[in-house]
């Protein structure tokens, strides 16, 4: 496939992974947030769908959209409401398009350091996996099975 600057296109495997590569954050944290904090499962599809078809069209490959990442983390451990995340989401979206298009994002990235980031990160995947612990103990057949499919895949994959 051509676009308009003509630069040529494939859809390969490695582009189909690559634009589905996240998946093993994207859908269990859409689900746990629609299961978890009370969303709305149309609402959310649906706008994972729309983003992924602009997303393709504008930049005419397969992207990964996955807004919101740490918010719906924070939603799972129960710390927002729906409408708190609703309004997150037009917040976030208001301010990363201010910040992009002044070219502000590249100065404030350079300045907050790689160790507070991995910080942040740390402690949300930390109380993460506090939550799936406890839900694990009161699926387990639904934990035993996640986890054998997450360990088959791991071996696969490597």
């Amino acid at each position: 496939m051509d676009d308009p600057r003509g630069i040529a296109y494939r859809l390969t495997l490695r582009e189909a992974n690559g634009a589905l590569g996240d998946i093993g954050t994207l859908l269990p944290l859409s689900l746990g947030a629609i299961l978890l904090a009370g969303l709305s499962p149309h609402m959310v599809l649906t706008g994972f769908g729309i983003f992924y078809i602009a997303t393709g069209f504008y930049y005419r490959l397969p992207i990964p959209v996955q807004p919101m990442k740490a918010i719906a983390a924070v939603a799972l451990l129960g710390f927002v409401t729906p409408k708190e995340i609703a309004l997150s989401g037009v917040l976030i979206g208001l301010v990363l398009l201010g910040l992009g298009s002044t070219g502000l994002i590249d100065r404030i990235a350079r300045l907050v350091p790689q160790s507070v980031l991995s910080g942040l990160q740390l402690g949300l995947g930390l109380s993460l996996a506090w939550v799936a612990i406890g839900l694990m103990q009161e699926h387990w057949p639904v934990g035993a099975l996640s986890l054998g499919v997450a360990t088959a895949a791991l071996w696969a994959g490597s």
